[in-house]
């Protein structure tokens, strides 16, 4: 900081104070003033602050039930329910307290009319209705925005202050960039279905629609955020590479700034279905049947959204780029895809009583089972231009010669030369595409117009044996593959040897010929799935045991194998490459290949054990344990490396550098008990060595592509995914009971203890497998340690 007071004398004139980096208090930027008159920058003498606030959570169940027997024939039965909760966050992500409070409201009316025609023939309708109201990170109390503090932009919706972030350092004051949000989904359903037996069948026929409404507002960093990048290393920010100092003197490195948004999502499913139950003989039965669903695609009400379709030129915003469409161009969907009417759902199964002593059964089925396209896909359009409008903003360095305060924080639109977009304003048909080019990146995500329905095919076989001592035995083989489901790749990769991106070539768009398109990560039916186990359960029921008292329990294993190519949106492992959608076909994020799972109850016979002593206090004692080890999760060790615009295709060539992992020095991970290794740096438990892993010849080939495109040897690393496992878990809860009652057993009673965690045992989370990162290989979190709870529980 010292260099840069001297070369800036501005913040400093006196050169000796300049040598000792010591700044002007008369130079410090007044916005920058301006929050710490507010108390948004925490300030101590002694340079260190511990924050603390108050958090809450109040939730409230309500639950009725009416039956009204209309007739002998008739029967009317309504179920309502509401649940509202309502929570107080102090921090969300802010080093002092910037409370935000959630409330999550759910209200269901469940109608059903029953009509018994004839002793085998019954009528069932059915009308559903729920409402969800979700409001998420609303600001407590009236706080300013930016302009009241000193910032010249325009918010489409002010909530708060502008945010302050040291991306580099766990440091930011404001509100949460999340909010405030609010989703409100309403669910119908309307259904019908038909009973029938005749003879050895008993036959069911369903049909039914269920509209649902999505309307969201979503402020994303709405009043806008400042990044300050300073690492204490200079070069790393625009100032002096001290996120502190930067703030002072007025000088973040960059701006984001997004929308209030609106949308409003409709979509209607269909079914319809017949099956037959039938009774081949007394020892033999089968079930097969028939459903068809229909899925309308989600659409915005106000056709917020935007398709790929190569060759394409929209007429509804006539200076998009070529091959972007919106609902009401040629060729694009209604919605966010074209609809898909093909979803037939056979199901088959059967049950056998091979002996006939009612002892043993075998159990079987296959059948096919459809998805509801996620609607988070069409959340991913909320606020995006040209609808609404963002902007991220990035600053030069700052001068040497300034005479004045910079205009950084007061005035960033004007700082950079931008134009100001906010507040956003519905787009004209000629509206300029020229401020969002290049379109897509990171933040913007796409739909494939022909996207289908996801299934998954599946089917079990199982075994169920009566032992002796009240107890029963279940073996069971359970699978199912997956098809189709949803995961992102980018339609715009680089064509292997080239500087070239494929879809902008498709539309015209060449190097040097300012490209309208950055990567495209699309929506898509590339997910490759499947899921295959054993299960073993065996059960005691309730029994008397003799000295012991009354007891039951439940033993469970279950020993597995779940594989894809890749694990979900915003999971670890999210996206697939586009020349190669099997390049990381191994164990799922989330394999477990063991699990075992122990729970009983256990009814203490105090009063037996100890006749002389008050039946009060001996009688109605109950231990419930539950416990339960499972394997560790797969674990990955990425490259570290970041695509960026331009001339960039990475090691693998094809642009998608996030996705490249880590070289494996060596032939394996060798991992350590972390009950044992502490890191050189005190900070956590050593659980894989760093020397395993390597990314220094990615970095090479990443280098030298931005030079000269690879034409050969692509890579993603050495290291294959999900090649080594986290740490694995064991817990014990414990619930114990005591039961009481009073006013002559009119009104009854528990107290209950409840332990989870009860030995308070240490069950280390996942290490950190950030490469680069100075705890890498350790692990600084765990799960939770031993919890008590208390209850009391009256029934009268």
């Amino acid at each position: 900081m010292a260099a840069f007071l001297q070369a800036h004398p501005y913040y400093q004139a006196n050169p000796q104070l300049a040598v000792a980096g010591i700044i002007d208090p008369t130079r410090i930027d007044p916005v920058t003033t301006a929050y710490i008159a507010k108390n948004y920058i925490p300030s101590t003498p002694n340079g260190f602050l511990l924050s603390t606030g108050t958090a809450t959570d109040n939730y409230n169940q309500y639950h009725g039930r009416f039956d009204f027997h209309i007739t002998n024939s008739d029967l009317l039965t309504t179920t309502l329910a509401y649940q509202n909760e309502r929570t107080l966050s102090p921090f969300e992500g802010s080093t002092i307290p910037f409370p935000v409070t959630n409330q999550n409201r759910t209200s269901y009316l469940a109608i059903t009319y029953t009509r018994t025609f004839t002793a085998h023939l019954l009528n069932e309708l059915r009308i559903v209705a729920q409402r969800a109201n979700n409001l998420t990170y609303q600001p407590v109390g009236n706080p300013g925005g930016p302009s009241t503090l000193g910032i010249e932009i325009t918010p489409d919706d002010t909530t708060g202050p502008t945010i302050i972030d040291f991306t580099s350092f766990v440091f930011s004051v404001g509100y949460s960039g999340q909010g405030p949000t609010s989703f409100i989904n309403n669910t119908f359903q309307y259904g019908d279905s038909l009973s029938s037996i005749k003879g050895k069948h008993l036959m069911k026929y369903g049909v039914g629609f269920s509209p649902y409404h999505n309307n969201t507002n979503f402020d994303y960093f709405v009043n806008g955020g400042f990044f300050f990048y300073g690492n204490f290393q200079p070069g790393s920010s625009v100032a002096s590479g001290n996120p502190y100092a930067d703030l002072l003197f007025g000088a973040p490195d960059s701006l984001y700034q997004g929308a209030g948004a609106l949308s409003s999502i409709r979509t209607t499913s269909y079914f319809a279905y017949a099956q037959d139950r039938y009774k081949a003989t007394s020892r033999l039965t089968f079930n097969y049947g028939l459903r068809y669903e229909y899925n309308s695609p989600r659409r915005d009400t106000q056709g917020r959204t935007f398709s790929l379709i190569p060759g394409e030129q929209s007429t509804r915003f006539v200076n998009a780029p070529v091959g972007l469409v919106f609902p009401g161009d040629r060729g694009a969907p209604e919605g966010v895809n074209f609809p898909d009417h093909t979803n037939w759902a056979p199901r088959f199964g059967f049950a056998l009583d091979p002996a006939g002593d009612g002892k043993t059964s075998i159990r079987g089925g296959v059948g096919i089972f459809y998805d509801i396209l996620s609607g988070d896909a069409n959340l991913q359009f909320n606020g995006l231009p040209p609808f609404y409008s963002a902007d991220f903003l990035s600053y030069a360095a700052v001068p040497g010669g300034q005479t004045s305060a910079l205009n950084y924080l007061s005035n960033p639109y004007v700082a950079t030369g931008t134009i100001n977009p906010f507040p956003s304003k519905p787009p004209t048909s000629t509206v300029s595409f020229a401020p969002y080019l290049p379109f897509g990146s990171s933040a913007q995500y796409f739909v494939r117009s022909h996207l289908k329905t996801p299934h998954i095919d599946q089917y079990n076989l199982d075994i169920q044996r009566v032992l002796p001592q009240g107890m029963a035995l279940d073996l069971a083989y359970v699978g199912n593959i997956s098809h189709g489901l949803t995961a992102t790749v980018d339609y715009n990769p680089y064509v292997l040897g080239t500087y070239n991106m494929r879809y902008s070539l498709l539309n015209g768009y060449a190097p040097g010929n300012n490209s309208a398109y950055s990567w495209l990560d699309t929506f898509d039916n590339v997910t490759y799935a499947n899921y295959n186990s054993l299960q073993v359960r065996l059960t005691k029921h309730l029994t008397e045991v003799s000295v012991v008292g009354p007891m039951a329990f439940t033993f469970a294993y279950t020993h597995s194998k779940n594989l894809d190519n890749v694990s979900g949106f915003r999971e670890r492992n999210y996206q697939v490459p586009y020349y190669n959608r099997r390049q990381f076909y191994a164990d799922s994020d989330t394999d477990v290949p063991n699990n075992v799972v122990f729970s009983g109850t256990w009814y203490v016979p105090f009063d037996k054990w100890i006749e002389s002593s008050p039946k009060v206090i001996t009688k109605g004692w109950r231990v419930s344990p539950i416990f339960t080890w499972r394997s560790g999760f797969p674990l990955d060790v990425l490259a570290g490396l970041t695509r960026n615009l331009g001339n960039d295709p990475g090691p693998s060539g094809a642009g998608d550098q996030e996705l490249v992992r880590a070289d494996l020095v060596g032939t394996k991970v060798t991992t350590q008990n972390p009950y044992h290794e502490v890191g050189p740096d005190g900070v956590g438990s050593i659980y894989f060595q760093q020397a395993n892993f390597s990314n220094a010849r990615l970095q090479n080939l990443e280098n030298a592509a931005l030079v000269t495109p690879p034409t050969s040897g692509y890579t993603y690393g050495t290291l294959p995914r999900n090649f080594f496992r986290g740490p694995t878990r064991a817990n014990t809860d414990v619930e114990v009971a005591k039961q009481f009652s009073m006013a002559n057993d009119k009104i009854q009673g528990q107290f209950i203890v409840d332990f989870f965690n009860i030995f308070n045992s240490a069950q280390f989370g996942a290490p950190n497998w950030s490469i680069g990162s100075s705890t890498f290989g350790e692990i600084t979190t765990t799960y939770d340690p031993r919890i008590i709870q208390l209850a009391v529980r009256i029934t009268f």
